[in-house]
């Protein structure tokens, strides 16, 4: 479970536990508090938390995850969590330590380690989950996959620092070229797609041009920029499930290398 799953599990169970009508866990600037009368939820500064004016009644560190806990409105009477509130304040902080690791270990799944970048697995679930809003909604999106050239020649000429170094540089570029709300994903090797919603196809035409423009100010140490072969597939036109969107832009992309191949010869 993650985090913000955690809390929203987490919040109501402590307040019940220690009698309380208010509970909060606070972490850096954040608060995310519950409020056992309204059964409702608020996230704010925790500025609004901590100090000796804000009604709060106590509150426990949770040192192990780096959470504080924080009470109002307790009832003295109330038969507390067994062993107390430093128990309570223990098994919280184990249950938020977990849910940490859980989020890490699920981020590190789906995340290229070389570049910070999604990988392959999370690039297909998040295909798949624009598949659906698209059939929902009636949208389309495009599946563009680009292949570095000459990225070969830059590892057998410099070695492979130079050439995880360019995959770094190529990663950063393209994330500069398109918008927040799209996704840039690295496939393996030299092989980035980027996942771009809601677009029409001259608008995805000029987004291509520009991570080939971004990515072209990108020193390969050969004493040129990089160059990119981009292939498309879009949303429902060429496919509808994630396989055959990423095939038809690989194959697309494959003959675009071919064809700037063909034109250097010449």
């Amino acid at each position: 479970m993650r985090v913000a799953d955690t809390l929203e599990f987490l919040l109501p169970r402590a307040a019940a536990a220690a009698g309380a009508r208010r509970v909060c866990f606070c972490r850096g600037d954040r608060a995310y508090v519950y409020d056992g009368k309204s059964g409702s939820f608020a996230e704010m500064p925790a500025a609004e938390v901590r100090g000796t004016t804000t009604g709060w009644e106590q509150s426990v560190k949770l040192d192990g995850s780096g959470w504080e806990m924080w009470l109002s409105g307790l009832d003295y009477g109330h038969p507390t969590f067994p062993g107390g509130l430093g128990a309570l304040a223990a098994f919280c902080d184990r249950v938020l330590t977990n849910a940490k690791k859980y989020e890490e270990a699920m981020e590190s799944a789906a995340t290229d380690a070389l570049t910070g970048l999604p990988n392959r697995t999370a690039l297909k679930q998040r295909i798949e989950e624009e598949i659906a809003r698209g059939f929902r909604y009636r949208v389309q999106f495009c599946v563009a996959f680009l292949d570095l050239d000459g990225f070969k020649r830059v590892n057998d000429t410099l070695g492979h620092a130079a050439g995880d170094r360019l995959l770094r540089e190529a990663a950063t570029a393209i994330r500069r070229a398109v918008r927040k709300s799209d996704m840039a994903a690295r496939l393996g090797g030299d092989e980035f797609v980027v996942l771009l919603l809601e677009i029409s196809p001259e608008q995805a035409a000029a987004v291509c041009r520009r991570i080939q423009a971004e990515l072209a100010r990108v020193e390969t140490g050969l004493g040129r920029g990089v160059a990119a072969s981009i292939g498309v597939a879009f949303y429902p036109e060429d496919g509808k499930d994630a396989e055959r969107l990423l095939k038809i832009a690989d194959e697309r992309m494959y003959e675009e290398k071919l064809k700037r191949k063909a034109g250097t010869r010449a």
